[in-house]
């Protein structure tokens, strides 16, 4: 995804999102006649179903962390993070 389209998603309302990915559903089907609808309830689904994905790891982030502070100290371990982006 690049960086534009990123920026895009982020600033438009939940509605535009769906629009826009229900037109490059249609899109990919060839554009054909009829059945708007279908490709909008696709579009609301995949979008919901890639929230709940990112709502589901920022909880599992959250749980690491709060079990990694809740850990006692131990000397000599290492970081918790590597700075790799992973937890």
């Amino acid at each position: 995804m690049s960086f534009n389209l990123a920026t895009q998603q982020i600033q438009n309302s939940p509605h535009e999102e769906i629009a826009l990915r229900a037109h490059r559903l249609w899109e990919e089907r060839g554009c054909p006649i009829g059945s708007p609808a279908a490709d909008w309830y696709r579009a609301a689904e995949q979008i919901h179903g890639e929230q709940a994905a990112r709502d589901e790891l920022i909880r599992a982030r959250n749980k690491s962390v709060r079990e990694h502070r809740a850990a006692p100290e131990i000397e000599g371990a290492p970081a918790f993070s590597d700075h790799s982006g992973e937890l």
